[in-house]
């Protein structure tokens, strides 16, 4: 499991066409679709990355370990960007 942090100056705003994260510092800014967009309303709201996958797969009918490989995936590319902070939480 992880833990995902936004740091102080990221920013982000969420519509129902998605999201645009965006530090306000370094001037980096992305766009995601819906989807994407609820996952980052979610881990801005603190739920832990395996409860996003839960209810990510149920909201959008979608084999669970397809949306954890996405997750992963989408979280590393933000992590690039500098738009997230991640942390490994041991079971």
């Amino acid at each position: 499991m992880r833990s995902v942090t936004f740091p102080p100056s990221v920013r982000s705003v969420f519509s129902q066409d998605g999201a645009v994260v965006m530090d306000i510092k370094g001037g980096m800014m992305y766009t995601s679709n819906p989807v994407g967009g609820r996952i980052l309303q979610l881990l801005r709201e603190g739920m832990a990355d395996e409860n996003v996958v839960e209810l990510v797969s149920r909201e959008c009918d979608v084999e669970p370990e397809r949306v954890r490989r996405d997750l992963g995936r989408f979280l590393e590319q933000l992590h690039s960007y500098g738009l997230i902070e991640q942390k490994n939480l041991s079971a």
